[in-house]
């Protein structure tokens, strides 16, 4: 039996990539359950690094940073190249909880020489 939902794939693409805005790809995903079997993706170091270089020109402000990995935080539907406890996933973590972490100006300069 095939899993796969027509659409959810790319629309994680969408939102991983941050190939259309947030609120875009938020909407096509909310068509999709939360719960998922299958991983569509991986969230790799690249993808990542271009979400934080995407801040660091100012495509993306800090809010949109931190909305982009509260939204990739804790899916059951995305994988992470190096695990759920690898740089990747506690980078994603580190970015959606900067109360705990710190200013995103400084969790995001620090995590991209940790990524790169």
């Amino acid at each position: 039996m095939n899993l796969a939902r027509p659409g959810r794939r790319q629309a994680l693409q969408d939102l991983v990539e941050l190939r259309v805005s947030l609120r875009v790809a938020l909407e096509a995903l909310a068509h999709h359950p939360w719960d998922s079997e299958v991983e569509y993706l991986t969230v790799t170091r690249h993808h990542t690094l271009e979400a934080l270089n995407a801040y660091a020109t100012s495509l993306i402000t800090p809010e949109e940073l931190v909305a982009w990995a509260e939204a990739l935080s804790g899916r059951e539907d995305l994988g992470f190249a190096d695990g759920k406890r690898g740089l990747v996933a506690e980078s994603i973590f580190q970015l959606s909880s900067p109360e705990l972490f710190g200013p995103v100006d400084d969790l995001a300069r620090d995590l991209q020489g940790r990524l790169a």
